[in-house]
């Protein structure tokens, strides 16, 4: 889903404010708590791409960093300056945004790791380089990709977003470490003499 294209549909973030509360919509979910919404996406975890925004008619991506009275805080992650983003702009989060394939549609994240796993941590070429380089590229990071719906605009951007995350060292595709298990013991003490045979229900009974 890159905005404003029609290739890809784009969910719109939208805050509606009234005396006493803001609702603010993205796609089915609304949320009534705005600083609910804020406090939560600031302690997500790096790769987490929903608090890095699109904004419609601005370059680059942005970090939500604060909130105001009707709006959020970002900062660019270009010139690191801050501004606020209002609910009536395009706003589209990158966790929310995904493309046409010839199956499923594929999520911005998996794009982004099939990236990073394909250029081995690298950074992809110039998103100014030639359409059919661009193409070739995009192809071979993604070869069920439509090639009909998916706009060499859209790659584009895609490959830009991408080195700047990279560049801002804010991809992380590792997983959540697995917790270790604790070695327990047995408890039960053993009779003396006491022998301790297999039951029936032993996978090991009887090899």
């Amino acid at each position: 889903m890159i905005p404003n294209r029609r290739s890809i549909p784009q969910k719109r973030i939208s805050c509606i404010s009234s005396n006493k509360k803001q609702v603010c919509g993205s796609g089915n979910i609304k949320i009534t708590n705005y600083r609910l919404f804020f406090t939560f996406a600031s302690n997500l975890q790096t790769m987490d791409l929903s608090k890095i925004l699109s904004i419609s008619g601005k370059p680059g991506l942005y970090k939500v960093v604060s909130q105001a009275k009707s709006a959020v805080i970002v900062e660019s992650l270009i010139d690191n300056k801050r501004f606020p983003a209002f609910g009536h702009e395009k706003i589209s989060s990158l966790e929310e945004i995904s493309i046409f394939t010839t199956g499923e549609d594929k999520s911005l994240k998996e794009v982004f790791k099939s990236f990073h796993q394909k250029l081995e941590g690298k950074t992809a070429p110039d998103q100014k380089v030639d359409n059919n380089t661009l193409k070739k590229f995009f192809l071979e990071m993604v070869p069920d990709f439509d090639t009909e719906r998916v706009y060499v605009s859209d790659i584009r951007k895609m490959v830009s977003w991408y080195n700047m995350l990279l560049e801002k060292d804010m991809l992380d595709f590792t997983g959540p470490e697995e917790p270790q298990k604790e070695e327990t013991g047995d408890t039960e003490t053993k009779a003396e003499g006491e022998t301790t045979e297999p039951t029936v229900s032993d996978p090991n009974h009887g090899k």
